[in-house]
C-alpha cells in the first residue's frame, strides 16, 4: 500500500501573504500549526480539513484554496 501524500490548503492573508496548511490523517505525536512556508506546513499537519480550515481563518486568512494538483511528481500519485 502506498501512502497518499498531504493535501494543503492556502490561506490568503492581507499583509502576510499566503499562509499554508497541510492535511494528513495519518499523523501521530504532532502539534498541528500553520505556516508561511509549504514545507514548514508539511512538517506539522492538521488531523482533517475543518481544523486546517478553522486555523487559516483564526489566523486572519480572507479566503482559502485548495492546492492545485502538481501532476505525477516522484511517482507518488
Amino acid at each position: 500500500m502506498t501512502r497518499r501524500p498531504p493535501r494543503f490548503l492556502i490561506g490568503a492573508h492581507p499583509t502576510r501573504g499566503q499562509l499554508w496548511a497541510a492535511i494528513d490523517p495519518t499523523a501521530k505525536y504532532l502539534e498541528a500549526e500553520i505556516a508561511e512556508r509549504r514545507f514548514g506546513a508539511y512538517l506539522k499537519p492538521f488531523l482533517d480539513e475543518q481544523s486546517a480550515r478553522d486555523a487559516l481563518f483564526a489566523a486572519g486568512a480572507a479566503s482559502i484554496d485548495e492546492e492545485r494538483a502538481r501532476g505525477n511528481r516522484r511517482g507518488l500519485r
